[in-house]
């Protein structure tokens, strides 16, 4: 599905091409209908196809948690915990987080990995992760979300920029400054954009970025 060809499926699953044939014959056979259509060397999924590929990615995802717990079981340990957060997330709250989860429960290996909002709520629907901290609510009726903490947005200032002696800065207060911040399409990015529609200030916007860590960079340089 996500290969396209026989020829590059038989690349990544280490097998002839004709046994990737033999495998998506036997698939079809079994379902009642076409997954592919034939075209050349393409392979084009079919309708029927798109509609099966989320379920068939959750249950690869389940059998893979089988087999990881299967593992853990005889090495002697008692499981694993997948957390997926946003990058500001992962180098602010985890460390301590885990160190503490840790020390409760020494036989559970963390598996944490960075990531946006979209791509954090794409692996809890897909059920590749056991779990995901992002900022800001995410509108997808297919998972549940549960608020943990409210945080303020910070403004990074260069050295002895005049508004570093306020302790609270308003978007009036950077109505003349040209910003870095994150990208609009991320939920930090969504409510600084609204924040200055809100107080009808235009924002002026230096550079877009990804990442926090990124932006404070780039005040540092």
């Amino acid at each position: 599905m996500a290969l396209g060809s026989v020829t590059a499926a038989a690349a990544a699953l280490r097998i002839s091409q004709p046994a990737v044939s033999k495998m998506l014959l036997q698939a079809e056979e079994q379902l009642g209908f076409k997954l592919f259509i034939r075209d050349k060397k393409r392979l084009i999924p079919t309708t029927e196809a798109q509609v099966l590929y989320p379920e068939t990615l959750s249950a690869f995802a389940a059998i893979d948690g089988v087999r990881r717990l299967a593992s853990d079981l005889r090495a002697g340990r008692s499981g694993q915990l997948r957390i997926a957060v946003a990058p500001t997330l992962a180098h602010r709250m985890m460390p301590l987080a885990i160190q503490a989860f840790q020390v409760e429960r020494p036989g559970v290996i963390v598996d944490l990995r960075g990531a946006t909002a979209q791509e954090v709520t794409q692996l809890v629907v897909d059920h590749r992760i056991d779990f995901g901290l992002i900022l800001g609510p995410v509108g997808d009726t297919r998972i549940e979300m549960r608020e943990l903490q409210t945080v303020d947005m910070g403004c990074v200032l260069p050295r002895n920029h005049p508004l570093c002696v306020r302790q609270e800065l308003t978007a009036q207060d950077l109505a003349e400054e040209a910003l870095i911040a994150v990208a609009r399409h991320l939920p930090a990015g969504e409510k600084l954009a609204r924040a200055f529609e809100d107080a009808n200030v235009p924002l002026r916007l230096a550079a877009e970025v990804s990442q926090s860590s990124i932006a404070c960079a780039l005040v540092h340089a």
